[in-house]
């Protein structure tokens, strides 16, 4: 039996300085969280960095670069700007790339400055139905927890 289901969990938000209302699809799989920041053809809602005053890109030198893209099965490269450049690519064989940044994050009173997230200039999609009604996907994986039981039990 096969099931096909069709269900997105999504959170809204605000991000950046002045706040830019965003919708992102909950991924329990994902570590990095990713924004559309470009306006492609099929993506309705972006994130305007250009309209922020607390964005900050992330170049490849930045110790942040090297340590936080433990999920990525691509190392991580320098772009041409010299910003620290990401590719993902998922199981349903959609990807996405772009470049680091910082950004703050606010989800009703809770506000996240200096949050790492990608900033997606491209990407190729398996459902741009959903991509068209979301700004990125919330990566919500904090890593691999491995529980070992002693020996007997």
């Amino acid at each position: 039996m096969i099931f096909h289901h069709n269900v997105t969990l999504t959170a809204s938000l605000t991000i950046g300085t002045p706040p830019q209302n965003i919708t992102m699809v909950l991924d329990t799989g994902s570590e990095l969280s990713w924004l559309h920041c470009k306006k492609e053809p099929n993506f309705t809602f972006i994130f305007n960095p250009l309209a922020s005053k607390t964005y900050t890109k992330i170049p490849c030198s930045s110790q942040t670069c090297k340590t936080r893209t433990s999920d990525l099965t691509l190392p991580v490269t320098c772009d041409p700007a010299k910003l620290c450049h990401f590719i993902i690519s998922y199981a349903d064989a959609s990807s996405v790339e772009g470049h680091l940044a910082f950004e703050t994050f606010r989800l009703g009173s809770l506000t996240r400055p200096a949050t790492v997230f990608g900033c997606m200039d491209s990407g190729s999609s398996s459902n741009s139905v959903e991509d068209a009604k979301t700004t990125g996907l919330m990566g919500m994986n904090r890593g691999i927890i491995i529980i070992c039981e002693p020996d007997g039990i």
